[in-house]
């Protein structure tokens, strides 16, 4: 007789060593801290701001990155930092959550987002250290400093070529992360239709409107993680 050679999942598991199977549960609530940590950097991001300037998309200010150099570049960090880690969080996320209908548009979506994320991630970022070295006296004469920023507010193409189309790859990616969700029926019914709504909102407001949005959705993405974190309980574990 023919030896059975079919694998079973629990084979695969290791059926007989069952608490190999544990680190499932512990990576998915990782993965839900993570994109938790994420959405409350936005938050944050979203409700404080240490120049008024970030919020309206004017000229950056020397003075006022000036006399708030450790906020400036605590904001920038928070932002780049922060987006990184909820971008490749969600595409984690939502591709864990998504399986079956909706996977194709988890897929593109979170192939999206990691790299939107990380684009954004590396302007901001970046942004952040150049005004807090711009602005330091130890570094550069304030002569020198103003200047700098002044040209930078000039001739600003090479900076915002790098945070623009950062954020633009990333507004997409929510929007098809939020159509698999929706198809996948993997969150509440309202989350999905939320996120979108709310990106578009961001993308056209400014002021205080474009820093609630953003913390808005850092709410929302908060939802996701509890989803993600729901979901670990589902994860086989043997007695």
């Amino acid at each position: 007789m023919a030896e059975d050679t079919t694998q079973t999942t629990d084979d695969l598991a290791g059926s007989g060593d069952a608490p190999a199977a544990r680190p499932t549960a512990a990576r998915i609530r990782l993965l839900a801290a993570a994109l938790a940590l994420g959405a409350a950097a936005w938050i944050a991001v979203g409700v404080w701001t240490p120049v008024d300037e970030l919020r309206t998309g004017d000229d950056l200010p020397f003075e006022g990155v000036r006399s708030h150099r450790g906020g400036w570049l605590t904001w920038h960090l928070l932002d780049g930092l922060g987006t990184a880690l909820l971008m490749v969080g969600l595409a984690f996320a939502v591709c864990l959550l998504v399986q079956a209908r909706g996977a194709r548009w988890a897929t593109v979506g979170a192939a999206l987002a990691v790299l939107g994320g990380l684009v954004f991630s590396a302007g901001s970022v970046s942004f952040g250290l150049l005004g807090a070295y711009a602005t330091e006296s130890d570094a550069l004469p304030l002569a020198a400093g103003k200047g700098l920023i002044e040209y930078v507010n000039e001739e600003g193409g090479p900076a915002l070529g790098v945070v623009v189309p950062g954020f633009l790859v990333m507004a997409l990616a929510q929007l098809l992360l939020a159509v698999a969700l929706w198809r996948a029926r993997a969150v509440p019914v309202w989350l999905p239709p939320a996120v979108i709504v709310v990106n578009v909102v961001l993308f056209v407001a400014e002021g205080l409107v474009s820093g609630l949005a953003l913390a808005a959705l850092g709410v929302l993405y908060g939802q996701v993680a509890w989803q993600v974190w729901r979901a670990s309980s589902a994860a086989v574990v043997h007695p």
